[in-house]
C-alpha cells in the first residue's frame, strides 16, 4: 500500500493549512519454478496476479506469466580455453500495470478562498474519469547469444527484443470547453523492438595489471501500431501559440512532434528573408 500525505502552508492575508492524501493499494500473489539439468539446461517460469485499487472493480485483477530458458552449449562442446563459455537464451513475458489513484470518478474539494459564512466547493479533476478503464498489458520476447573466447579475454553478448503494449493507459488532450484538459483512455497498441550488442576484450593481462575494453551498441525502434477505434492520431500535448503538438500517430513514433516546417525554396534551402 502507498499512502502519502502532503501538508502545505499558504498565505492569503492569513495562514491556512491544507492536507492532501494519496492512497493506493495493490494486493499480489506470486509463484516461481526453476529447473536446471547438468549445468547445461535451465528453465524458469513465473506467474503473478495483482489486484489494484486504481482500476474499476470489474477490471482490477490481472494475471501475467513469464517463461525463460537457456542452453549453456559450452558445457556440451568442452572446447576448454578456446570457448570457455557459450550460452543461448530465450524468454517471453507478460506484464500488467495500473495507473494513479483517483482516476475513476470525480474528486471534489473546497475552495482556497473561504468567504465568511460560506464554503465553496468545486470539482478538482483536470482529466475526465474513465469508469471502464482496463489494465495495460505488455508482451515481450527476447533472444540472446553470449560467447567468450581465449580464456575469457574476448567475448560478445547479442540481444534481440520485441515488445508490444496493449490498452496503454494514457491521457488524451481534449477541448477546454468541456471543463477538462484531458480524458483518460486505453490506447491501442504500441510496439518497441531493437538490438543490443556488447563487445568486451582484455587486450593486456599481466601478473599485476589488466586492461579491459568494452564497447556497447543499441538501437530501438518505436511505432504506434493501432489507436482507439476510429482514430489515427491522438494529441498528447499542444503549444497553441506555436502551432506545435506532441502526438501518437499510427505508423509513427509515439510522442512525435508535429508542427509547421521552415519555408524553403525549390532547392530545399531555408528562407530567412523575403
Amino acid at each position: 500500500m502507498q499512502i502519502r500525505d502532503v501538508v502545505a502552508l499558504m498565505s492569503f492575508n492569513e495562514t491556512s493549512l491544507e492536507q492532501h492524501s494519496y492512497r493506493k493499494q495493490i494486493n499480489s500473489a506470486y509463484g516461481a519454478v526453476n529447473v536446471g539439468w547438468k549445468r547445461m539446461l535451465y528453465l524458469d517460469a513465473t506467474l503473478r496476479g495483482d489486484q489494484s485499487s486504481t482500476l474499476p472493480i470489474s477490471n482490477n485483477m490481472y494475471i501475467y506469466p513469464s517463461f525463460s530458458g537457456s542452453f549453456v552449449f559450452s558445457e556440451m562442446l568442452q572446447l576448454g580455453d578456446v570457448l570457455p563459455y557459450g550460452k543461448l537464451r530465450m524468454s517471453w513475458a507478460q506484464v500488467g500495470s495500473d495507473t494513479d489513484p483517483y482516476q475513476l470518478g470525480l474528486v471534489y474539494t473546497k475552495s482556497k478562498f473561504i468567504y465568511p459564512g460560506y464554503t465553496m466547493g468545486y470539482i478538482n479533476n483536470n482529466t475526465i474519469p474513465n469508469k471502464d478503464l482496463q489494465p495495460t498489458k505488455t508482451n515481450s520476447f527476447e533472444i540472446g547469444l553470449e560467447m567468450k573466447f581465449i580464456k575469457n579475454r574476448l567475448g560478445f553478448d547479442f540481444t534481440y527484443y520485441t515488445q508490444a503494449s496493449k490498452n496503454q493507459i494514457m491521457s488524451m488532450a481534449t477541448s477546454w470547453t468541456l471543463g477538462y484538459t484531458y480524458r483518460l483512455i486505453n490506447a491501442g497498441e504500441i510496439e518497441n523492438k531493437g538490438v543490443e550488442i556488447s563487445l568486451n576484450t582484455r587486450p593486456i593481462e599481466i601478473k599485476d595489471f589488466s586492461w579491459d575494453v568494452n564497447l556497447n551498441f543499441s538501437k530501438n525502434s518505436n511505432k504506434v501500431k493501432k489507436l482507439v477505434d476510429g482514430m489515427d492520431m491522438i494529441e498528447l500535448e499542444k503549444a497553441a501559440w506555436l502551432d506545435v503538438q506532441v502526438a501518437a500517430k499510427v505508423g509513427e513514433n509515439f510522442g512525435s512532434i508535429i508542427g509547421p516546417d521552415f519555408v524553403r525554396n525549390e532547392n530545399g534551402d531555408i528562407l530567412i528573408d523575403p
